[in-house]
C-alpha cells in the first residue's frame, strides 16, 4: 500500500510520493549522518575497550580455565572479530556517505541501513556471548561456581538499544 492508495490521498500521485521520499531521505536520513556515524564509532570504541579491560582484569574470561559456551581459545577471536565487523560496517557507511555513492538512492540506503543494523545487533550478541561465563557444574550436577558474567545480563539491553536506534530520525530535525 503506497501513500497514493491510502484513504484521503486522492491526487497524491506516485511521482509526488517518490519526490516526498527523496526529500525525506535528503533532509532527515542523510542530515548529520556523518556526525551520527562518528559518534557510533566512538561509542563502539569505548565500549569495546571497557569490555576488553573487564574481561581481562576482572572476569578473567579469556583464561584457559574459564567455562562457557566458547572455549578459551576462541573467545577472544570471536569477540574481536565481531567488534571489528561492526567497525567495518560503520566505516563502510561513513565512506559511502562521504562519496555520496550509496546515499543517492533512498531505497537502497534504507534497505542497506536495515541490513546493517540487523548485522550490528547480531554481532553485538555474538560478542557479548563470547564474554559470558556459564556456571560450572561438578560431577553430581551441582553448580560448583556461582560466578557468572555481567555480560550475560547486558546482551538483551544492548540488543534493544541497537534495534531501537533509528538512523533516519535525528534528535531535532528542525535545527540545522
Amino acid at each position: 500500500l503506497t501513500l497514493a492508495e491510502g484513504p484521503g490521498r486522492e491526487g497524491f500521485t506516485k511521482e509526488l510520493e517518490d519526490k516526498f521520499h527523496r526529500w525525506f531521505h535528503e533532509n532527515t536520513t542523510c542530515k548529520k549522518l556523518d556526525t551520527r556515524l562518528d559518534r557510533q564509532a566512538l561509542v563502539m570504541s569505548v565500549l569495546t575497550t571497557v569490555d576488553m579491560l573487564y574481561g581481562v582484569f576482572v572476569s578473567h574470561v579469556f583464561e584457559n580455565d574459564s567455562f562457557g559456551r566458547f572455549s578459551a581459545k576462541i573467545r577472544l577471536p570471536v569477540f574481536l572479530c565481531s567488534r571489528l565487523a561492526i567497525f567495518f560496517i560503520i566505516l563502510a557507511w561513513r565512506v559511502a556517505y562521504a562519496s555520496k555513492h550509496a546515499m543517492l538512492s533512498y531505497q537502497k540506503a534504507y534497505y542497506g541501513l536495515l541490513v546493517s543494523y540487523c548485522a550490528i545487533a547480531t554481532l553485538m550478541v555474538f560478542s557479548y556471548d563470547a564474554l559470558t561465563k556459564s556456571p560450572e557444574f561438578d560431577s553430581n550436577g551441582d553448580i560448583k561456581d556461582q560466578e557468572t558474567s555481567i555480560h550475560s545480563v547486558l546482551i538483551m539491553p544492548m540488543f534493544q538499544l541497537i534495534i531501537t536506534q533509528n538512523p533516519s530520525n535525528p534528535q531535532n530535525p528542525q535545527k540545522g
